[in-house]
């Protein structure tokens, strides 16, 4: 009797175990656009992950299964999915927001922007005003070269002579990596202070731009939000910027990162 409760025992620590560990590999994908999730799942699968999808007309499942979210959304954010991922998010969690994610269609879900510490001013953009600009060779340069994200099982394959808009410093050559044909957006502001660990600058030109070339320390950052954590990356307007191995690599690089 005492062999059969004790294996039983042993069962059940190892199931929980099990169950742990799967968990600690689940990833959830909020979207309303599929092609680039297929991409990245694709590879997040290929690293042992398991991948769930639900999109912003259906219902989320319960978050607290998941190590992490992923959340590309193009048009609105609904708000109790908004409130879902902010709640998991504090509690612990992990949330990865990707390209358009922060963009016009967020100022209908206020609560995402404000958790996020971002606003998209209205205006124009010689002035500020938030705008959003495709068929641009988006440039996205490391300007954390010691940290994890940024350099863990990443060679880059060009450099880039970058001016920084949120540090006073000389324009120098750094690391980067570019995405032909994406999309950019312009003037996205931090209203948090210096709560974000930027990560990535990017630079982005277009006739519709004006003659300025765009330099912005908005290509990737990430904050603490409670107990968890929460990254924004600017790439993946298109599949091909999902492809893009280097970047698949940062975004799996800010899944392990640990604190």
């Amino acid at each position: 009797m005492k062999k059969t409760l004790l294996a039983l025992a042993m069962f059940g620590i190892l199931a929980a175990l099990a169950s742990g560990a799967d968990s600690a590999k689940k990833i959830l994908i909020l979207h309303d656009e599929l092609p680039q999730m297929k991409v990245l799942a694709k590879r997040l699968e290929a690293e042992g992950y398991g991948v769930d999808f639900v999109t912003t007309k259906e219902k989320l499942p319960p978050l607290d299964s998941y190590a992490a979210v992923v959340v590309f959304v193009h048009g609105a954010l609904p708000r109790e999915q908004a409130q879902a991922v902010i709640d998991f998010t504090r509690a612990g969690g992990r949330t990865i927001c990707l390209h358009h994610t922060i963009s016009s269609g967020k100022r209908k879900t206020p609560i995402w922007l404000d958790f996020l510490g971002m606003d998209l001013p209205a205006g124009d953009l010689a002035k500020g005003g938030y705008k959003w600009q495709h068929d641009v060779d988006l440039v996205l340069v490391n300007l954390a070269p010691g940290h994890f994200i940024t350099t863990n099982k990443i060679t880059y394959p060009s450099k880039a002579t970058y001016k920084r808009s949120d540090v006073d410093e000389p324009a120098r050559e750094r690391d980067s990596v570019v995405f032909p044909g994406s999309e950019a957006f312009i003037n996205h502001q931090f209203t948090d202070g210096a709560d974000k660990t930027i990560l990535l600058g990017f630079i982005a030109r277009h006739p519709a731009l004006g003659d300025k070339v765009w330099m912005q320390d908005r290509g990737g950052w990430y904050k603490q939000a409670g107990k968890g954590w929460v990254f924004y990356f600017i790439a993946g307007h298109t599949a091909k910027d999902l492809e893009n191995p280097i970047y698949q690599q940062i975004i799996l690089n800010a899944l392990t990162w640990t604190p």
